[in-house]
């Protein structure tokens, strides 16, 4: 065998070590989904159309993002009382041929029928040195998004830690005061987006946990808590119109 010959086996070698141990780590990913999500209550969403029926509405995450978000795992568990559905996922961004890029995001998903809620997304600023922080704000202020504007909340405290987009026509919303108080004191850096009768919680401490596949359940768990605490404090089956 030839060098050629050699390098492309070697090539190949490597190629399918990657893949195994994709495989292997996804495996490694779902189970540690199962032992945290099947105890509380919550069901695997394996059936495509679930993900399909789901897909839609997380259109609203990073939206400058203008390709489709395809779900990798998802699980449901329904309210007691009825009035909303919530999920748990994790999605990587695709192209409209279905290919996906870059490391998968974990939120939280809550689906309550019969809201109407303003196009609205919430990032936090990252708590980082001072200059990061600064740099870390002046790329999101000046980022354009399409169908949303940036607008301050009238609260210096929350405007030094949030950055708050409204969809355009939309000039206020009585949910954003609330919604930003309780972000603020969950203390984990959450990111939220809403619309409709659908509200997304991500964080960026569970992002830097995906990334190293490490599963941190008080972290998640405290992020279904933020999202059955906002669908209260923001007035149940039907929030306030903007």
């Amino acid at each position: 065998m030839g060098i050629t010959g050699w390098v492309m086996t070697g090539f190949a070698a490597v190629v399918a070590a990657m893949l195994w141990l994709t495989v292997r780590s996804g495996g490694q990913w779902r189970r540690k989904l199962d032992d945290l999500l099947l105890p509380v209550g919550f069901a695997r969403c394996d059936d495509p159309a679930d993900h399909d029926a789901l897909a839609p509405r997380l259109r609203m995450l990073q939206r400058r993002h203008q390709g489709r978000r395809r779900l990798l795992h998802l699980y449901r568990r329904d309210a007691g009382d009825g009035g909303y559905r919530l999920y748990v996922g994790d999605y990587r961004f695709a192209s409209a041929g279905g290919r996906t890029s870059g490391a998968s995001w974990l939120i939280v998903i809550l689906v309550a029928p019969g809201r109407a809620l303003p196009p609205l997304a919430i990032s936090a600023i990252p708590r980082a040195p001072a200059l990061l922080g600064r740099l870390a704000r002046a790329l999101d202020t000046h980022l354009e998004v399409p169908g949303m504007h940036r607008i301050a909340s009238g609260d210096p405290a929350l405007d030094a830690h949030f950055v708050v987009r409204l969809g355009t026509g939309v000039s206020h919303s009585t949910w954003i005061q609330p919604a930003l108080e309780l972000l603020a004191r969950s203390g984990a850096e959450p990111s939220l987006d809403a619309e409709g009768d659908t509200l997304v919680l991500g964080s960026i401490a569970l992002q830097a946990d995906r990334v190293r596949q490490v599963l941190d359940g008080q972290k998640l768990q405290a992020l279904m808590h933020l999202a059955d605490q906002l669908h209260r404090r923001l007035g149940g089956p039907a929030a306030p119109q903007p």
